[in-house]
This record gives C-alpha cells, sequence and structure tokens, in this order.
C-alpha cells in the first residue's frame, strides 16, 4: 500500500509540474484572475480559475482556442513559438508571449470603459493546479491528470 502512495505522489507531482504534451506546436496559457467579491478570512482563494488558453503559431498568424471557441488573429508580429505578440482587429488590446511568459494588455488610452476588467494573471501549471485543487478537494487527486 505505501509503495502504492509513493508512486501516486511522485506521478500526481511529475504531471503537475510538467506538461506531458507531445504537440510541441502548441503555447498554453493557464491564466486567473481576482475575485471581485473577495473578503480577508472567507477562506476562499483571491484567484479564480479563467481557464487554459491554447495557442497555436502559423506563419504570421496565431490560432486562440479557449475551451470550445477558436479565434484566428492575423494582426500578429511573430518570431517563435515563444516569442509573438497580436493586437485585436479594434485595437482594444494586445496579447502574446514574450520568452515563454504570457501577457495582456488592454488599451485603456483608446477603451477608457474596459477598466472594469479583472486583471488577468497567468499562472504556471504547478500553480494552476494547486488553484483548482484549491477550488475543489474531491476532483485534486485526478486533476493533473486530466489537464
Amino acid at each position: 500500500m505505501s509503495k502504492f502512495v509513493v508512486l501516486f505522489v511522485f506521478a500526481w507531482l511529475a504531471f503537475a509540474f510538467f506538461e506531458i504534451d507531445f504537440d510541441r506546436s502548441v503555447f498554453k496559457a493557464y491564466t486567473a484572475s481576482e475575485r471581485d467579491d473577495s473578503e480577508p478570512g472567507d477562506g476562499l482563494p483571491k484567484l479564480i480559475l479563467n481557464g487554459i488558453v491554447e495557442y497555436r503559431v502559423r506563419g504570421d498568424e496565431v490560432v486562440r482556442k479557449s475551451g470550445s471557441y477558436i479565434d484566428a488573429y492575423n494582426n500578429c508580429t511573430v518570431f517563435d513559438l515563444k516569442n509573438w505578440s497580436c493586437t485585436h482587429s479594434d485595437e482594444s488590446a494586445t496579447f502574446g508571449v514574450k520568452e515563454g511568459d504570457y501577457f495582456s494588455e488592454t488599451n485603456l488610452s483608446k477603451f477608457p470603459h474596459l477598466t472594469y476588467l479583472p486583471h488577468e494573471r497567468t499562472l504556471s501549471r504547478f500553480g494552476y493546479i494547486v488553484l483548482k485543487c484549491r477550488w475543489n478537494y474531491v476532483a485534486c487527486p485526478f486533476t493533473p491528470f486530466i489537464l
């Protein structure tokens, strides 16, 4: 029994830290944002999971997949999978990856009414899984294996 527990913990940590995916043409951004209703001492995490967004680079085009929604962006500057940026067609925001770190910036000077949008944070795979476990203890043992 104890060998099984040690093996399970080792596998859980390995799957939580490392992306086990053989498609090297996809960049995954693990995103979260701060809760509006966060109160000190309420026992809940201060961040809400936004989800995992996948980006595939094809020439000067970037294809974004979030859940079942797929968008293609053509107004992009692409160097490689870990260095690119795109601007929305209405210039409301710029997003991309710089040296492997995802970023998203809203153009508040042109669209000041978008100040209500929560600031999106990018987490590591492990940080995302830990946050997901804090929101759902029951599914936590399986979380690294199903993401």
